[in-house]
């Protein structure tokens, strides 16, 4: 039975076994692990050695107790301390005096003590690799391809290997003690069949990848019921093999898991089994040591006050043993801090908190973590009002937040009064304003209630319920600037609806309780006073106090809108605080930048305004003569105004100073810092050499090539000199010119040899470049007897000339020269951008030929191969009038490169439908789009030469 659950990935090497001090290798029992079990019994598995044909590597590697029988399963005689039995190699040397203890190689991956499966019971199950190597080498004398992983069904109960079962059998009470599950579930080895074949170690020749509950073979106990083991996902055999391993028993959870805690914390451990035998104990420790089966035994939740270590495990009904699980409780126990929080005011209405732990109508209180901060919000109910914070909170809207670095006490108040409705009139008609006032106690002088009321002509009423205290007699006192009435319960009390201040009283009976109250106020021009009084025997004199008036019983009205004016400065409650002003401060409120009036001088923001700068480039420096005035950043604007290019983004402070003429970095000086290089000239000749091939005695050839200045600075030439032996100019525009950077001049040189033979000759160009001067042309040419027979002329044929759209590869095609002199022909390809050809030096190509004498052949054209350094290659001809020597070259001119078709030269067509033969010569690279020009010349190598008509083509995209 396996005693622990597992989920883990498996890699198991095959065991590099070390040399004795006696010359040959004796393998006896190298330990490779140990396992602590929970009950604190040490489990050792090792390998161990028969058989003295093993040490010359012989030996099967099979058995132990039957040597020759080479079975797997006959593995009963074993030493050691403990019952466990690795299946692994089995050697054993005959004298004990070649003993050795070996111990894996590095690359051996050693199970780990706390994730290795492990068994205390008799029934278990073992997972090695074998491969042919080593001291298993004898694997391949069973069979060829035998390795893999290797299944061993284990029952220590059983004494010997003795009882052969396999199934559909029976195997409950007879089974072997040591059993091999076999991949291809053939069962050969115990029938017999062989004595191992390639279908037994997984996965084996049936590629059986799964060893579970129901695969075959499968992982059931020779009971029948389940092993709760399976091994997956087996990898291919190898020296190196890996797989998945479950084996299933009783899991612990955590609750709460590890974590960081600033409270005691109480952890429910919760057993579950994956066998369904059900959970038995549960072992525990709280001081980080592992806990055994005489540690505490888990009965309810436990109590952690201070940060712990928890270790736990099951143990299910059968015995399963569940792998140590490990929490972390960081608990620490913070500072506190009180929050006191109160009401205050006549009218009603709660607060409460985020994070909870306030929420109350009169007085509470909460711990709160010290200097973590709390969101206070108060709300009014019924017709009160919130009035404004006080203590250690502050503000009038009713949300606001305190920082808990010490004990905090904050009170909400809340109000009633009377609605008053405020008129730009004096008739009362369309009210202009509608607020709550707590009392009405207003000198106004010659200003207006608020700022929606004109200072002259308008009226006000009040209404609403009043409280009474006592059955008493109540005089009412009114004093005004300008008229007044008043009515209570419907009954007109004072009566004073003309201009003038006024002081007047009236005395009323009234029952204790609430009772109705109207004030109608008008004021005309000058100074404005509205104040009302009361008394009683048992009630002192002074204004009708705010606890004592409410506001009417009405619908359609939220009184928690109402501009309550607090502080009696006529600015209401919500205009203050739309204005950044202080509702319960009658003092202004000096002006700040934010959009809003407030000093309520009916200017916004003055004198508040920040200047920002244009920023056009967006560079983040501004521009000093295009501003704006904001309370905030614009778009398009920044800071500062230290830009001195504002159209150009690369003209910045801390820009590097660019040799420009400009001052890029805005520091005031102009291309500081820049050391200036001298400006030279600089010569460029094309081509380098020009090469004449062979011409006929007395007959001439001309070539161009061109002079460019490449430098920045002018180039002056002197005088061209004159070359020599046949050669000379015969034009020349280049001497004593001065060419500006990129331009250019030609210069053009003639050879008519007056006798037969090779010619060479130089020439030079004298100028001011520093570098290069003079630049010396070479000149190369051969001459032959003018009784020679020219080739015939090259005839273009593909593309047509003004073929257009072409492709940048593109095969080149003509017809071939025929020479009657049986001369081998060799072509000059010109292809370039220029319609003259100037500067373009030619691809030489040609043709092996059967009966051509190479080095006569290579005689005529000495010169021209010495000067360009051509390669020749010699072969047969189809006809020896017209193909002859073939010398190729790959030149890259122009940006294109060309190359030669076929056998490393070009190619020969005759299956044309004219029945004539073509040379193809390829050429790659060209560019898109472009215009090319080019011609061919035939050359007999003995100065007949030829040339083709020119021809363009354009190629496409």
């Amino acid at each position: 039975m396996i005693k622990k659950f597992i989920i883990y990935c498996l890699t198991l090497s095959v065991l590099s076994l070390g040399v004795s001090d006696v010359s040959f290798a004796v393998p006896a029992s190298p330990e490779l692990s140990e396992v602590v079990q929970p009950d604190g019994t040490v489990i050792k598995v090792r390998i161990r050695g028969d058989e003295w044909n093993n040490r010359i590597e012989t030996a099967d590697g099979y058995v132990i107790g039957k040597a020759v029988s080479g079975k797997w399963h006959y593995i009963s005689r074993y030493e050691g301390d403990t019952p466990v039995l690795s299946a692994t190699l089995a050697h054993k040397a005959p004298k004990p005096a070649l003993r050795r203890y070996l111990r894996p190689s590095p690359d051996f991956k050693k199970p780990n003590p706390n994730k290795g499966l492990t068994h205390s019971s008799n029934e278990y199950f073992l997972i090695e690799n074998r491969q042919p190597s080593e001291y298993d080498r004898g694997l391949e004398l069973i069979s060829s391809g035998i390795g893999g992983l290797a299944i061993w069904h284990i029952d220590d109960s059983k004494t010997s290997n003795n009882a052969e079962c396999y199934p559909p059998n029976n195997c409950m009470v007879n089974h072997y003690r040591v059993a091999l599950e076999q991949a291809d579930g053939l069962w050969n080895l115990e029938k017999n069949n062989n004595p191992g074949d390639t279908g037994d170690l997984f996965p084996g020749s049936s590629n059986n990848t799964s060893f579970t509950y129901s695969s075959t073979p499968d992982s059931k106990l020779y009971s029948g019921s389940a092993g709760n083991v399976s091994v997956t996902s087996i990898s291919a055999s190898g020296s190196t093999m890996t797989a998945m391993l479950l084996a299933s028993g009783p899991t612990t959870t955590a609750s709460p898991a590890s974590g960081i805690y600033n409270s005691a914390q109480s952890v429910i451990l919760s057993c579950s089994d994956g066998t369904g035998s059900g959970c038995d104990n549960i072992y525990y420790t709280t001081d980080g040591t592992i806990p055994g089966t005489s540690s505490d035994v888990y009965s309810g939740s436990i109590s952690l006050s201070a940060s712990a270590t928890l270790k736990y495990f099951a143990v299910d009904n059968t015995g399963n043993i569940e792998v140590v699980n490990t929490e972390a409780y960081d608990i620490t126990t913070p500072v506190l801090n009180t929050l006191n929080v109160s009401k205050a005011g006549a009218g009603s209405g709660t607060v409460i908190s985020t994070p909870p732990g306030i929420d109350c109508g009169e007085y509470c209180s909460a711990s709160v973590i010290a200097d973590d901060v709390v969101s206070l919000t108060a709300v009014p109910s019924g017709n009160s009002l919130f009035a404004g914070w006080s203590g250690d909170c502050s503000g009038t809207v009713p949300s606001t937040s305190v920082t808990m670095d010490s004990g905090k006490t904050c009170t909400a108040t809340f109000i009633v009064g009377l609605l008053g409705e405020y008129y730009n009139n004096s008739d009362l008609t369309d009210p202009g304003l509608i607020r709550i006032d707590p009392v009405i106690d207003f000198d106004w002088g010659s200003g207006s209630p608020d700022i929606e009321i004109d200072a002259d002509t308008y009226s006000i009423r009040w209404t609403g319920k009043l409280l009474v205290d006592y059955d008493e007699t109540y005089i009412f006192h009114a004093v005004t600037d300008d008229g007044v009435r008043l009515w209570i319960d419907g009954h007109l009390v004072l009566d004073y609806w003309q201009t003038g201040g006024v002081s007047l009283n009236n005395t009323v009976d009234l029952m204790s309780g609430i009772h109705d109250i109207k004030v109608e106020f008008f004021k005309d021009t000058g100074e404005a006073l509205a104040q009302l009084y009361w008394s009683s025997s048992s009630t002192p004199y002074g204004i009708i106090p705010n606890d004592h008036l409410y506001p009417p019983d009405v619908t359609g009205i939220d009184f928690t809108d109402l501009l309550l004016d607090s502080d009696s400065d006529g600015y209401s409650d919500v205009d203050e605080t739309a204005a950044g002003s202080d509702p319960l401060n009658a003092a202004s409120t000096p002006e700040v930048c934010d959009g809003v009036d407030n000093d309520l001088d009916g200017q916004i923001d003055e004198g508040v305004k920040n200047t920002y700068y244009r920023d056009a480039d967006a560079d983040g420096y501004g521009s000093a003569s295009v501003t704006t005035q904001a309370c905030a950043l614009q778009s398009g604007y920044v800071e500062n105004n230290a830009d001195c290019n504002d159209n150009n983004a690369s003209v910045k402070p801390g820009a590097a100073e660019a040799d420009n003429g400009v001052d890029d970095n805005c520091n005031g000086q102009v291309d500081e810092g820049i050391v200036r290089k001298a400006a030279n000239p600089d010569i460029t000749v094309s081509p380098a050499t020009l090469p004449f091939g062979s011409v006929n005695v007395d007959s001439s050839s001309e070539r161009t090539l061109s002079v460019r200045n490449d430098g920045d600075a002018g180039l002056t030439i002197t005088s061209i000199t004159n070359p020599s032996s046949s050669f000379s100019k015969v034009s020349d525009n280049c001497s004593g010119k001065t060419l500006s950077p990129s331009s250019g001049c030609t210069v053009t040189i003639r050879f008519s040899p007056a006798t037969a033979g090779a010619f060479n000759s130089t020439f030079n160009i004298p100028s001011n470049d520093p570098d290069e001067n003079p630049v010396t042309v070479a000149l190369g040419g051969s001459a032959t007897p003018n009784n020679n027979n020219l080739p015939t002329k090259p005839k273009l044929a593909r593309p047509a000339n003004g073929g257009s759209a072409m492709t940048t590869t593109y095969s080149l095609e003509w017809e071939i020269s025929e020479d009657m002199d049986g001369d081998p022909v060799i072509y000059w390809l010109y292809i370039g951008l220029d319609p003259g050809f100037a500067g373009i030096d030619p691809v030489i190509v040609s043709h092996p030929s059967d009966n051509t004498n190479t080095a006569k052949a290579a005689g005529f054209s000495a010169g021209l191969i010495g000067l360009l350094g051509i390669i020749t290659f010699g072969g047969l001809a189809r006809d020896k009038r017209r193909i002859g020597l073939f010398i190729m070259t790959v030149i890259f001119a122009g940006g294109f490169m060309l190359t030669s078709c076929g056998r490393g030269t070009y190619s020969i067509s005759d299956n044309r439908v004219d029945g004539k033969d073509y040379v193809t010569h390829t050429v790659s690279n060209l560019k898109p789009n472009t215009t090319y020009y080019w011609k061919v010349v035939a050359d007999d190598g003995k100065g007949g030469v030829t040339e083709s008509d020119d021809y363009s083509f354009k190629t496409g995209q």
